[in-house]
């Protein structure tokens, strides 16, 4: 972390927080997810799902805003959520039906601390996206799902 440090003061560039780092970390622990999903390598789903969690959540607490929290929050939902349907996990399905919740409880927190509605207007938009894909997919694999 040293050498981090003195390359960044000698190109004149501010040190990225470690909540940068985290959150770059847990958007391409999003890309392994997919690439896992298309080449059908499910050995490795959890890996990946699990490390998007670990690395976008407690990554949303850094950026000093609970309006990121809940938006990493239904990142991680609409990864869990369209994952397990794509690959009929349904434990897969019930994580990210649990993130979504809690990213309506940060949601309604930040609400009641006195933010605005544009606010609350981002979160309901990103939730309606999220709950929009996984009804479309959820109609289109309905009967591999019952079957399953």
């Amino acid at each position: 972390m040293g050498l981090a440090f003195w390359t960044f003061e000698l190109a004149g560039l501010e040190v990225p927080g470690i909540h940068l780092i985290a959150t770059i970390t847990g958007l391409i622990s999003i890309l392994f997810v997919v690439w896992t999903i298309i080449s059908d390598s499910g050995i490795w789903l959890a890996g990946g799902l699990w490390s998007m969690h670990l690395m976008l959540i407690p990554a949303g607490f850094g950026w000093g805003s609970l309006l990121i929290v809940s938006v990493l929050l239904i990142i991680c939902s609409t990864t869990s959520w369209v994952s397990g349907i794509l690959t009929m996990r349904k434990a897969w399905r019930v994580f990210g039906a649990i993130d979504m919740i809690l990213s309506w409880i940060v949601a309604m927190v930040l609400f009641s601390t006195g933010a605005g509605i544009e606010t609350m207007l981002a979160v309901l938009i990103a939730s309606s996206v999220l709950l929009g894909i996984v009804t479309y997919l959820n109609q289109t694999y309905e009967k591999t799902i019952i079957n399953g």
